[in-house]
């Protein structure tokens, strides 16, 4: 099998795993200016429209605001796409730094193993931009916390 075609099937598993309707409201708008800001950006944005833009550069980063844990399902297989990007388009950290503790532990069995089989798929598809952006410890720690193994969570703090 190709690459792409691995990559895609993978991306197909994820999607299915992740099909979540369309939840009314992401992040909690009423919290302040910032957080109602990032609620209009995601609700104009769709699972197939995301783009890496959006999500700025991790000052500002409209994903880390969602409190709706179907909205951070809903967005999962646009932001899984998005992993795969590299050069500019580089959004493995950001990925990795979106999959909180509090987050995966919502996640379904199947769910965990699609995470998984990306993470590990993307450690090899794109590994010399890994190794360029020095996340090869991070995506370690991933993994770790997809699986539910024990050790710290990461220089993201206990976010």
């Amino acid at each position: 099998m190709s690459p792409d075609a691995e990559r895609d099937e993978i991306l197909a598993e994820v999607a299915e795993a992740f099909h979540t309707p369309r939840p009314d409201w992401f992040c909690d708008a009423r919290h302040c200016c910032e957080c109602a800001e990032h609620e209009a950006e995601l609700q104009a944005e769709t699972v197939e429209t995301l783009r890496r833009e959006v999500l700025g550069d991790g000052a500002w980063d409209p994903v880390a605001f969602i409190k709706n844990p179907d909205g951070f399902k809903y967005f999962m297989p646009a932001l899984a796409r998005l992993a795969y990007g590299t050069g500019q388009d580089y959004f493995l950290t950001s990925f990795m730094f979106h999959l909180r503790p509090d987050r995966i532990e919502t996640f379904t069995d199947r769910q965990r193993t699609a995470i998984e089989k990306l993470l590990i798929h993307v450690s090899f598809a794109i590994a010399s931009e890994i190794e360029r952006c020095n996340d090869f410890h991070e995506l370690e720690w991933a993994l770790r916390r997809i699986r539910g193994e024990p050790g710290p969570c990461s220089y993201q703090g206990q976010a």
